[in-house]
């Protein structure tokens, strides 16, 4: 149950991040900063933990094949029954619904598009995940351009500048994890199912990681020297730096490390935090 609950805890934590960072960001808006904004935010987060755990249930056939993927799959050592399976998502659904339900039409828009977006991306008959240049587009709206809009779109939030930098950057992010991630797995990938990088290549995808990094840099440097991106959001950025050079030292074959990126996402989540509370007390 450890391995449920905490798996993919670099994805979802960074979830409650983007979410903390589009709050914080519009502290000047009453609706920013409120219990039922940090309800929301909860929401997303527990809302994208399922998301994963749909994926893994439905990789599990696909993970066992490997090791290393296995043993970080729940779902290959344990198959619940569809029947348990369906009653703990359905609390955790009614829960999301609960919490949405204020929002109105926005929220109800909200819960069905990310729903199908969940199954449509992880099961069959659409699997949209194993269809190449899809792959890469849903992963880039999806994972962490989302979480952020969804704040603006349900709390009603006004655009600043610093959201015109924050979304851009964080689709390529988005698209950049969804390449490595492919890199990581192209061996596994080429024997089973089919996606971008099995169709373009191994180096080719490295090489668009690459780029797509120095893209994510040239962004955040661009709406730093602007001042779009205030001064307080720096030190994430460098905390996030070792975690983007590392993408350029290991090799188009090598993982990235995993530690590295547990300890960014912790440091991230820490300072983040910190903000909210330093932003309440004030």
């Amino acid at each position: 149950m450890r391995q449920l609950l905490f798996n993919h805890k670099d994805a979802w934590g960074v979830t409650l991040g983007i979410t903390l960072v589009c709050l914080i960001s519009h502290q000047d808006q009453p609706e920013a900063i409120s219990f039922s904004s940090a309800l929301l935010a909860a929401a997303i987060t527990v809302a994208y933990w399922l998301g994963f755990a749909v994926n893994d249930y439905c990789d599990a056939d696909y993970d066992r094949l490997d090791p290393e993927k296995a043993a970080r799959n729940f779902f290959v050592a344990v198959r619940p029954r569809r029947r348990t399976l369906l009653f703990f998502i359905s609390l955790i659904l009614l829960a999301i619904v609960f919490i949405l339900y204020p929002y109105g039409w926005r929220g109800a828009f909200a819960f069905f598009l990310s729903a199908f977006i969940v199954w449509a991306y992880s099961a069959q008959p659409l699997r949209l995940k194993k269809r190449p240049g899809i792959d890469l587009i849903v992963h880039a709206v999806f994972v962490q351009t989302y979480p952020y809009f969804l704040c603006l779109f349900l709390l009603q939030l006004e655009i600043n500048a610093l959201d015109t930098v924050l979304l851009p950057l964080f689709l390529l992010s988005s698209l950049a994890a969804q390449l490595e991630q492919q890199a990581r797995d192209y061996e596994l990938d080429r024997k089973t199912e089919g996606n971008f990088t099995t169709r373009f290549g191994q180096v080719n995808t490295v090489r668009m990681l690459r780029l797509c990094t120095a893209a994510i840099i040239a962004v955040f440097v661009g709406g730093l020297i602007s001042g779009a991106i205030p001064i307080y959001l720096v030190p994430l950025g460098m905390i996030v730096l070792p975690v983007l050079l590392h993408r350029y030292t290991r090799a188009a074959n090598r993982p990235r490390s995993e530690g590295l990126v547990t300890v960014t996402t912790i440091l991230g989540l820490l300072y983040t935090g910190g903000i909210v509370l330093w932003t309440i007390l004030l």
